[in-house]
């Protein structure tokens, strides 16, 4: 299943399935944003769990709880609500390596906010190819700690 994304993108049940399935991520929190409308709405209860939260610190904690149990987790959040999670990431997830996946939704320009990643030296990838989800989870997973998978616009469709 190593499908390049074509033109308007890969398939938001191809992404599950892959990172679900390939990559062994089943616990999912966030709060739902637009940008990540089409991958919200084909989330399968058959391959994950996913609990919604309300503030995307709450969901930081929730999935890093789960990633401490040995399952491998993901927030979802809107790329301009990041800010909001530096200072839980920076002093519980960095400091004590509990990784997880974040996965972030916005507009090519907003995907710029990557260098604030890099400064904390947070693995990063924009999602083109089914290779990018490989690549980051990789990362997480050899690093012992968080990454970020940018989502852009149009990057994955129904």
């Amino acid at each position: 299943m190593n499908r390049l994304i074509r033109g308007v993108g890969m398939k938001a049940k191809d992404f599950w399935e892959f990172l679900c399935n390939e990559m062994d991520y089943r616990f999912f929190t966030g709060v739902p944003c637009m940008g990540l409308k089409t991958i919200y709405d084909k989330m399968s209860s058959k391959l994950m769990y996913y609990v919604p939260a309300t503030k995307e610190s709450v969901a930081l904690g929730i999935a890093s709880g789960v990633s401490l149990s040995g399952i491998r987790s993901a927030v979802l959040i809107n790329i301009n609500r990041v800010y909001n999670l530096m200072d839980w990431l920076t002093s519980f997830n960095l400091e004590y390596n509990i990784p997880l996946l974040i996965i972030a939704a916005g507009k090519k320009e907003d995907l710029a906010v990557g260098s604030l990643f890099s400064t904390y030296k947070i693995p990063c990838r924009n999602l083109k190819t089914i290779g990018d989800i490989k690549y980051i989870t990789n990362k997480i997973k050899k690093f012992n700690k968080p990454g970020v998978l940018f989502v852009g616009e149009g990057v994955v469709s129904k």
